[in-house]
């Protein structure tokens, strides 16, 4: 649950146009795509939200 905690807020602060944001988002992408590999928790719900993060990143 707590990465997916962490994608929400990283998605929160993209729509508030935080200048920080998008590097944010960028290293949460990886510890998040880290800790799914390694800990095997909440996989497919995280893994959806990051993609979703993913897609949004590239969009904007």
């Amino acid at each position: 649950m707590r990465n997916i905690a962490r994608i929400n807020i990283v998605i929160l602060n993209i729509v508030e146009n935080d200048k920080e944001s998008y590097k944010m988002a960028k290293e949460t992408i990886e510890e998040v795509q880290k800790s799914v590999e390694e800990n095997f928790q909440f996989v497919s719900k995280a893994k959806l939200r990051l993609e979703v993060l993913e897609d949004f990143l590239w969009i904007i």
